[in-house]
C-alpha cells in the first residue's frame, strides 16, 4: 500500500465525519433518535437488533484469532494497539469526562416524554453514560482495521463501512443512544486505528532504517 492511496483512504473516511459533526449545529437533542424510531416495524425490530451485536467487542477476539492464525505480526501489533487507544477513549469519556451522561431514556423521562420512545421486548435499556457510544466506536475500529488488512480495497471498504454504519443506526433505533454520541463514537474508533497504524508502520521503518545504518557501517 503507498502513501497516496492510504491518504485517500483518510480523506475518504473523515469527509463524512466532519460533515456529520456540523449537522449537530442544525439539530436539537433526540430529534434524530425520535425521527429513526417513528418508521418502526416488526422487521426492523428484529434487523437492527441483529445488527447491533456486531458492535460488541467479541467480535474483535475473533479477529484477533484469525490475524494469529495467518501469522501475521505486525497486523497483530496494530490490532492490539487499536483496541487499546478504542477502549481507551471510550472509557475516558464514559468513567470520566462525560460520566452519568442521561441516554434517550432518562432524557426523555425527565421532560414526561418516555412515551415517545418505541421500546423492544428483551432489549435491556441503558440509562446513564450516553457519551459515546461504545457499539459504534467498536463497529468502526473493526472496520477500519478489516479494510486495513484487505489492502484497503473498494469491496472491503463497502461492505464494512456500511455494516458499521448500520451498526450506529441501530443503537438509535433501539434507544440506547443519540445521534452525538453515534458520530463521536465513529470518529473514536477511526481515530484508534490510524494511531495504531501510524505508530506501528512508523516504528517498523524506523527499525528498518537502523538496521541499513548498521549494516552500512559493518
Amino acid at each position: 500500500m503507498t502513501k497516496s492511496r492510504y491518504d485517500t483512504f483518510l480523506l475518504y473516511k473523515y469527509i463524512p465525519i466532519i460533515l456529520a459533526i456540523c449537522i449537530l449545529w442544525f439539530i436539537q437533542k433526540g430529534e434524530v433518535v425520535l425521527w429513526i424510531q417513528s418508521i418502526h416495524t416488526s422487521f426492523l425490530d428484529l434487523f437492527f437488533s441483529g445488527v447491533t451485536v456486531f458492535g460488541d467487542a467479541t467480535w474483535t477476539l475473533l479477529i484477533l484469532i484469525w490475524v494469529i492464525y495467518k501469522s501475521n505480526y505486525r497486523w497483530l501489533s496494530i490490532l492490539i494497539l487499536a483496541f487499546l487507544f478504542h477502549g481507551f477513549f471510550v472509557h475516558i469519556f464514559k468513567q470520566w469526562l462525560a460520566s452519568g451522561a442521561p441516554r434517550p431514556f432518562s432524557y426523555f423521562t425527565e421532560r414526561s416524554q418516555a412515551d415517545f420512545l418505541h421500546l423492544i421486548e428483551n432489549i435491556k435499556i441503558r440509562k446513564w453514560n450516553s457519551f459515546p457510544s461504545g457499539h459504534t466506536a467498536t463497529a468502526f475500529f473493526m472496520a477500519s482495521f478489516i479494510i486495513g488488512y484487505n489492502n484497503f480495497s473498494s469491496a472491503s471498504k463497502w461492505v464494512c463501512y456500511s455494516l458499521a454504519v448500520l451498526v450506529g443506526i441501530s443503537r438509535m433505533y433501539l434507544g440506547q443512544h443519540f445521534y452525538i454520541d453515534i458520530v463521536f463514537g465513529a470518529f473514536f474508533g477511526m481515530l484508534a486505528f490510524d494511531l495504531a497504524h501510524v505508530i506501528i508502520v512508523s516504528a517498523k521503518k524506523t527499525i528498518w532504517n537502523q538496521k541499513i545504518i548498521k549494516s552500512k557501517t559493518r
